[in-house]
């Protein structure tokens, strides 16, 4: 039968996880020392212990403490900070400040290890990064706790992680991302079968557009499928660039088609026996229905119209690019 015994006590340090003295006395006893002063006279070198106790002083309240941080930290200098990549001065408003950063709401008495503080923490991180996803229109935005190394380094780890069946080693880096930023991304990548390759990314899509547009040689009509407005056509290269990877503020609407993570297509011509595939010469046309898959398994069907030209260098390019949306009466 349990009894309640009013009269039981018991310590703070024995509530607490820890060696008991049979607990000691039995490693002591195992590593060959007979009290813990002569454990720490054994392992530690007698030229770097202090020989006496710690000059603190008398003991302070804390008003008496806060005086004394704040009369010392008058003395400190402040200096304009010209260090540059990646560390720039900020400014936070006070009402930002308020009601996210000090909002007691998000933090508790706990130390930050623990999951009572770090549920709040997580919660804004959470409000944060759907407010970055509805200011860009974004699907995903990323909020790591760590330096922006690291938190590259986990979305490259993401991006390998959606699709580890993928023939994909490759990841491309721009090259205005910080050196630092790059030495993490080239340490974490390795071990997992990452091949890095840097450079700038509208170049390389620019080169694309070179190899299988005519922009360069002479007209190109294209109507792509998101386009509207009186951005709906983007008969110079300019246009088309902005369409395919965005970035470009004379064409706000853009959001890079290309950039979206589709992970398959395919094409069917119009007609049955490559009836849709008509060629004139060094004209070829063709149309039909693209079908493009993204990385959730969504598929979408396009109708395609695109006629090409054979080049002086033997290449087939497109200079007619028609896309649209299958028609859906209501």
């Amino acid at each position: 039968m349990n009894q309640f015994n009013a009269l039981y006590s018991e310590s703070f340090a024995d509530r607490h996880i820890g060696p008991r003295q049979s607990d000691l006395n039995a490693m002591l006893e195992t590593i060959g020392a007979k009290s813990l002063d002569e454990l720490i006279n054994q392992v530690v070198p007698a030229n770097i212990r202090l020989p006496k106790p710690l000059s603190v002083g008398e003991p302070m309240s804390e008003v008496e403490f806060l005086s004394m941080l704040r009369e010392k930290a008058a003395k400190n200098k402040t200096y304009k900070n010209y260090i540059g990549m990646g560390y720039y001065n900020t400014h936070t408003p006070g009402v930002i400040l308020r009601n996210i950063m000090e909002n007691p709401g998000w933090y508790t008495q706990y130390t930050p290890y623990q999951a009572e503080i770090s549920q709040g923490r997580l919660e804004a991180l959470l409000n944060y990064q759907t407010m970055v996803i509805d200011l860009t229109g974004m699907e995903l935005a990323n909020a790591s706790l760590l330096d922006e190394g690291t938190a590259a380094a986990e979305a490259m780890n993401m991006f390998y992680g959606l699709d580890k069946k993928s023939a994909a080693h490759r990841f491309f880096v721009d090259n205005s991302v910080f050196p630092q930023t790059l030495d993490i991304l080239i340490t974490r990548s390795e071990p997992i079968g990452i091949e890095i390759v840097r450079g700038d990314y509208k170049t390389f899509a620019n080169q694309v557009l070179s190899d299988a547009y005519n922009y360069d040689q002479g007209k190109v009509f294209f109507k792509p499928t998101l386009a509207y407005g009186d951005q709906t056509f983007r008969n110079d290269k300019k246009g088309a660039l902005a369409y395919f990877v965005g970035g470009d503020l004379d064409y706000p609407n853009d959001k890079g088609f290309a950039l979206k993570p589709w992970v398959k297509a395919r094409y069917d011509n119009a007609g049955n026996n490559n009836e849709g595939i008509q060629i004139y010469g060094s004209v070829a046309i063709t149309m039909g229905n693209v079908w493009v898959t993204d990385k959730e398994g969504n598929e979408v069907m396009v109708d395609k119209t695109w006629v090409f030209k054979k080049g002086k260098d033997g290449k087939l390019r497109i200079i007619v690019h028609k896309s649209s949306l299958p028609y859906s009466p209501k």
